[in-house]
Order: C-alpha cells, then structure tokens, then sequence
C-alpha cells in the first residue's frame, strides 16, 4: 500500500504539472508517428517480422500520445478545479437565510468551458513550440487589457442593488483574471491581476424578485509576476470543507486552502529545471461555518499563497 500511495503521489505530481515532462510525451508522440508513417512508406511489413516491427512502432505511438493526452486533461482538471473553487456568488432561494446560502459559479457553462479548453490548448501549444505565438489570445502580458464582446460584460444579480452590484464586481474580477492569466510572460513569470477591473457605470433594473446590475468592463490591469515571495489571489479564493462537526471540517477545509495554493504556485513556469511550490501554509482570513442538514461546513477565505522555487 505504501508502494501504491508513493506512486499516486508522483503521478499526481507530475501529471499535468510538470512541463518537461509534457514536451517529452508531446514531442515522443509526433517523433513516433512520424516513425510509423516513415515504416509505412518504406513498406517495412514486406520484410521478415515486419508486421511485428510495425505494430510495436503503433503501440509505442499510442502511448506517448496517452500521455500527453492525459497530462492535457490533468491540467484541465486543474483550471477547471481552480476556477469552480474560486468563484463566488450567493445563491439558492430553497435555503431558509443567508447566513446558509451556499456558493455557485458566476462564470457561464460557455465562459467556464472556454477557459478551461483555452487552457488546455495553450499547455498543448507551449509542450509542443517551448512557447505560445503571439497571435489570438495568446499575446503579451501588457500593464492594462481591453476586453472585447463577450468578455468586456458584467452582470450581477442580488436582494438590492449593493448586492447585486458586488456580484457584478466579483463577476468583472473573474474575468479579468482568465484574460491575464492566457498572456504570457518572458522567463516563465505568470501574468496576474494587479488591480480591481475599471468599469461603466452599472446599470440596475428589477426582475424575477431580485436587481439585476450590469456593466461594461473597460480595462483590466495585468503584470508579469516572479513565482518567489507572497501573492494575493485577485479573486475570492477560500478552503472548503465538510464533517460532522465544526473540528473535522475546518481540517478539511485548512486541508482544502493548502491544495488550492500549491496549485497557485504550481502553475508559475520561471523556475525550471525546479519547479514553484509553496513555502509556507497559507494566509488565511475570515472563516464561515454553515450547518446544513446536520452537516457542517466551513468556508476559509485565504488571503495570501508564499510560493518558492525548489
């Protein structure tokens, strides 16, 4: 069993995180099939053992592609867990106060699914060239951003209108910080938000019991940022976790902050041949406890990740 976690813990060290690792599958994949293509073209089954030449060549193909197939989705998983935890908004009107409201996404299923295959494509882009081109979304890290339709809109819904204009912020915060995070830095650094989205004035009307409040977002302010040193989330990221009672679930949730911040620092690229991991347990802020149907859980809002090269 030791053997057995041993493994999962390098697996899940390396998949999808390191990047050596992805430009070595990736580029053995494209090596082996050109292989094959080459052993096609040259017609090797005609000779003794050809045919068994020939299928060891595919099976070695298939596996590099495997691989790097799985590394995408790993690090996918990742943006998508990052995201999702990430996201704030107050929401389900079955539940008896807020006080017990529980969070969901503000990101649309289009935007979210955009995020996450932009990410998975620009990790398939840099395992294959070393780099992404600057062309598309993929382009320089620059001090302020224009978005442009759909990412320049922000909606926000809520009880009144400072509500429901709050949601509107944390809204335009998310946004921001995908269209940094797709830029790219010289040196590895990664792109990150470094102040609140300037936006139009809101504008709020009433519907479905509840204000609704737009806006435009005008700019948004980026900067390439060092992995070493202590880095504040731009958004609400908090630790999460549930038990039967407020000891087991604030552990979880403690538990649940350090993963969500070794994934921070795991994604800054200017370390290598070391990889950009947490330094110390996180910062961490407000804590939230909800009972919901006899079960508790805590919510801890984590103010600051300290990352390292190591």
């Amino acid at each position: 069993m030791k053997i057995l976690r041993q493994i999962k813990q390098r697996i899940s060290e390396k998949l999808g995180v390191c990047p050596f690792c992805m430009r070595a599958s990736a580029l053995s994949s494209l090596a082996s099939w050109a292989i094959v293509v080459g052993a096609r073209l040259m017609h090797v089954e005609r000779i003794p053992a050809g045919p068994l030449l020939l299928a060891l060549l595919v099976i070695v193909a298939w596996c590099f592609t495997l691989l790097i197939c799985a590394h995408l989705v790993a690090y996918m998983v990742r943006v998508a867990r990052d995201v999702r935890a990430c996201e704030h908004r107050h929401t389900a009107p079955d539940v008896a106060s807020p006080a017990t409201a529980l969070d969901r996404s503000t990101l649309s299923r289009r935007e979210f699914m955009r995020v996450v295959l932009g990410a998975g494509a620009y990790a398939a882009t840099i395992a294959v060239l070393g780099t992404v081109p600057t062309f598309g979304q993929a382009q320089p890290c620059t001090a302020t951003i224009e978005p442009t339709f759909p990412d320049n809109i922000a909606a926000g819904a809520g009880a009144n209108d400072g509500e429901a204009t709050g949601n509107l912020r944390q809204g335009a915060v998310l946004v921001c910080d995908a269209l940094c995070d797709e830029r790219t830095c010289a040196g590895g650094s990664r792109c990150l938000q470094k102040g609140p989205p300037v936006l139009t004035q809101p504008k709020c009307q009433a519907a479905g019991g509840q204000r609704h409040c737009s806006a435009s977002i005008k700019r948004c302010s980026c900067g390439c940022t060092p992995c070493a040193g202590s880095h504040e989330p731009a958004f609400p990221m908090s630790g999460y976790g549930i038990g039967a009672n407020q000891g087991t679930a604030g552990a979880a949730a403690e538990a649940d902050a350090k993963q969500l911040c070794d994934n921070f620092c795991n994604r800054f690229k200017n370390c290598q041949p070391l990889e950009c991991v947490r330094d110390s347990d996180p910062q961490l802020g407000e804590r939230k406890v909800y009972h919901i149907q006899n079960i508790v859980h805590v919510k801890i809002r984590i103010k600051r990740c300290k990352c390292k090269c190591a």
